[in-house]
């Protein structure tokens, strides 16, 4: 309801915020020229206000993937995690970035109209989220807080597209047979009671609590429901109000070499060892919970789909992991096959079972085996020498050099060597060393080829057995490998110089940058070396922690030596370092989820970039330029880029995303949104005006298509694209409430408190002193200003979703009991309850339809 005395937009002396453009003389356009123009010029915003859209939650993106480094004291490892819950970032800043526009628009109307509401449906009424709420606030501050034209009823008309169109759509995409489910069901339950509260609150603050106003208590209570409902929701996704919740797995991308390595180790564990690094890295990318595409790829997929821009490429994930995975059951293939040799490989060869061997001076002989390996069908002789090191031929043992024949199917054969007993303590040497070696290998078949395999060398070592000796280790340092899973590793304590009777030494470890309990089992104990005994090992358990780049040391100590004196090295330092390996497949599923998350990436770094992408015409993102060669945009690409490139110029002047943490063009893009937003409310006024058609007709209409089809496409292609339904359906139910508790909960409350602090006003007077619908604020003349907002059409309309909104969700619910998910299943019961969905949207227009002719006629 406007005054009598101010004109409308359309006619002659009536203007918005920007237009008419061309003020008095436009009025006297024809008038099928202006309706033309303007609904031209209202289809040309809409894409303005998608494609800026995209670049607010580009910004909202980055804000919602800021980390937060610590070191865990525990592990002693660096760690990190995402700063912003998934639940609060989608109902909080994401909800934002899809329906700011509402929000200005409102608030705009209500000033704009000096703090008055009239009107009852806007002309945004079916709009997407994208324009809703940042069109009210837009609205109410630029109609002076008045609120007439735009206002709740973009809302809940809103909120009626969302959920009974959008979730028709998701349903029927879907293939036959195929179901989506809602995985975070307790977070769904919350929102989903929210959104029917929310339109329900409505109802009682406009007809029961305080008919036709909105007091400051109730515009500052439906605001403060919004962080309620935050926190309400978040408690549900902790599992804090009962129900099975699953805390999302990090992204690939995100995790730690060490953490990739351990995520390896369970997939290892549980399909065999011989997978490769690719196929381990596509297992854990198929089956990750925290991998969906978030809202803003969808949103962004969705847009330069329609209209021609770069395109965006998504995780898509199969809906049978089993059949998608069939590698897992066969043996693995190698990711980079090596060259095939060209040298003809031999048919068998010889090598020692050891490369070292211990015998004591008092044995008469030592005995080597030599292994024969490969094919043993035919004859084959091997020449074999020893060598002095230490030890001299012919006084501490007998030189030999032989050769050994192998007979067909014959795999094994000794050299005994004899050793001398000298009777003898050598102080200066007790223990001495000789080699023996195999060479000259010959086939006795002409066409067969032998060779002297990989360990061709024994290093000998003769033990002085006529005295106790000393116990040691045989270095000062050694180094380890940290095991992927648990596991013992033996470190050896060496008696040398003597080895007669018995010896005992005590041990024990000690931390140094490695601590006990976190990277190794702390123990201590007692060795006993038995007469003649010459080797005693001491185990470690070593613990299962994630290792890349640092190196943690222990020691282990020998003490109390009985029965055999203390050698020089009596502690060994133990280094703990990364296994080489794990190394290796962690850095390359790294180098992998890294790369894919580039390629996804819906942002860019510099203004060079983004400018460049704002001419760039449509690029199919799966598509491979090095193997298909250039890409070749349709002729409907070429036709949507050329329409759209001003507006894909003007925002690509916004700074780039990753600027300040997303924050800058948080700010920057927010304030470009405003700038269509009030562009898009002058036209759809004007539009609706010049038809002379009902506000509400307007909107259901021209203005619920021209805003609602980025929304619609990105719900379908999460639908299509995600395994389970929360992106396309949770997140509607989430939506709804957030945009009453923000959309019209801020700018009521902005306008209670303008109304509060104005007090007496001529304006107010004139329009509601002598209103016959707010007598109970008092006598006609002495009624306090207040913020009117009539229900009239408005308690009808949402009366009227509320109803479909129960309808809508009960219907889910019992689409999760019958076919086990909201979305899909067969082919007739998916398209009776889409077309039940599709009735309830037709309903609710067609009922606020006839509602607001008639309030007109009245």
């Amino acid at each position: 309801m406007t005054s009598a005395s101010e004109p409308r937009i359309c006619d002659p002396g009536g203007s918005g915020i920007v237009f008419p453009l061309f003020g008095e003389s436009e009025h006297e356009w024809p008038q099928g020229l202006r309706i033309f123009l303007y609904m031209l010029g209202l289809f040309w915003c809409f894409m303005g206000v998608a494609i800026v859209a995209d670049v607010f939650v580009g910004s909202i993106d980055q804000v919602t993937q800021k980390k937060i480094r610590y070191y865990d004291s525990k592990t002693m490892q660096w760690k990190s995690y995402v700063l912003w819950n998934e639940t609060i970032a989608n109902l909080s800043l994401m909800a934002l970035g899809s329906s700011a526009p509402e929000i200005l628009l409102n608030v705009i109307d209500i000033i704009a109209k000096d703090f008055y509401l009239e009107g009852n449906l806007s002309l945004m009424a079916l709009g997407s989220s994208a324009p809703e709420i940042l069109l009210n606030v837009i609205d109410i501050i630029a109609k002076d807080f008045y609120l007439e034209g735009l206002g709740p009823g973009t809302i809940v008309g809103s909120a009626a597209f969302n959920l009974l169109m959008i979730i028709a759509l998701c349903i029927v995409v879907i293939d036959d047979g195929d179901v989506r489910y809602i995985k975070q069901l307790p977070v769904y339950c919350v929102t989903a009671t929210w959104s029917i509260f929310a339109y329900v609150w409505l109802t009682i603050i406009l007809l029961v609590s305080s008919p036709n106003v909105v007091e400051m208590w109730e515009g500052v209570l439906t605001f403060a429901f919004f962080p309620i409902f935050l926190l309400n929701a978040f408690a549900a996704d902790k599992g804090w109000l009962g129900g099975k919740t699953e805390e999302p797995t990090k992204k690939l991308e995100d995790m730690t070499m060490g953490e990739l390595a351990q995520r390896e180790e369970e997939v290892r564990t549980k399909f065999g060892e011989h997978l490769t690094y690719e196929q381990v890295f596509r297992y854990l990318q198929a089956h990750q919970t925290g991998s969906r595409n978030s809202q803003a790829h969808y949103r962004a997929h969705a847009t330069r789909s329609l209209f021609g821009g770069k395109g965006v490429k998504l995780r898509t994930f199969a809906k049978n992991l089993t059949s998608s995975m069939s590698f897992l059951g066969s043996r693995a293939y190698q990711i980079h096959p090596q060259p095939e040799e060209e040298e003809v490989e031999p048919a068998c060869w010889f090598y020692f079972s050891s490369s070292k061997q211990a015998v004591f001076e008092g044995e008469e002989a030592l005995v080597l085996k030599v292994l024969r390996d490969g094919d043993k069908s035919f004859a084959a002789t091997v020449h074999y020498e020893t060598g002095d090191i230490s030890a001299i031929a012919g006084k501490k043992y007998q030189q030999a050099k032989d050769v050994l024949e192998f007979p067909p199917g014959c795999d094994e054969m000794e050299i005994s060597i004899k050793i001398h007993d000298d009777d003898e303590f050598d102080e200066a040497q007790p223990d001495q060393t000789f080699f023996v070696k195999l060479s000259q290998a010959e086939s006795k078949d002409a066409i067969k080829r032998v060779k002297v395999g990989d360990t061709p060398k024994v290093t000998v070592t003769i033990i002085d057995d006529d005295d106790p000796g000393i116990v040691t280790f045989e270095l000062p340092r050694c180094q380890v490998c940290q095991p992927r899973k648990g596991a013992t590793r033996d470190f050896q304590v060496l008696r040398r110089n003597g080895s007669k009777g018995e010896c005992t030494v005590k041990y024990h470890t000690e931390d140094g940058t490695a601590r006990a309990g976190v990277h190794y089992e702390a123990t201590k104990g007692v060795l006993h070396f038995p007469d003649k005994v010459v080797v005693a090992e001491i185990p470690v358990n070593l613990l299962p922690v994630s290792r890349f780049d640092e190196v943690d040391t222990f020691k282990i100590f020998l003490s109390d030596a009985s029965g055999a004196k203390m050698g020089l090295n009596s502690e060994l330092e133990v280094s703990i370092t990364a296994d080489e390996s794990g190394r290796a497949s962690a850095a390359f599923m790294l180098k992998e989820a890294q790369k894919q998350k580039e390629e996804a990436e819906i942002t860019q770094s510099s203004w060079i970039e983004q400018f460049r992408d704002a001419i760039k015409v449509g690029c199919d993102e799966d598509h491979d330029e090095e193997k298909d060669g250039p890409y070749k945009p349709s002729a409907m690409e070429y036709a949507m880029h050329v329409i759209t490139v001003p507006w894909k110029l003007i925002f690509a002047c916004c700074p780039p995303a990753p600027w300040c943490g997303g924050w800058l063009a948080f700010v920057v893009s927010l304030g470009m949104t405003g700038g269509v937003t009030m562009l898009i409310g002058d036209l759809a006024s004007l539009l609706g005006c010049s038809m002379e058609m009902p506000e509400t007709i307007t909107a259901i209409t021209f203005v619920a298509l021209g805003t609602s089809l980025p929304d619609a496409f990105a719900s379908k292609t999460a639908a299509q694209t995600d395994l389970h339904a929360d992106n396309s359906v949770g997140n509607v139910t989430g939506s709804n409430s957030v945009n009453v508790f923000l959309g019209l909960g801020l700018p009521w409350m902005m306008a209670t408190i303008v109304w509060a602090l104005r007090g007496t006003h001529e304006g107010w007077n004139l329009r509601f002193q002598y209103d016959a619908d707010l007598a109970w604020l008092g006598d006609m003349g002495s009624r306090p200003t207040a913020f009117v907002v009539k229900a009239g059409s408005l308690a009808f309309s949402v009366t009227v979703f509320s109803c479909c909104a129960v309808l809508c969700i009960s219907l889910l619910a019992l689409r999760r009991w019958k076919f086990g998910g909201e979305l899909g299943g067969p082919t007739m019961e998916k398209w009776a309850s889409a077309g039940f969905l599709t009735l309830l949207w037709f309903t609710y227009i067609g009922l606020s339809s006839w509602r607001s002719l008639q309030d007109l006629q009245v």
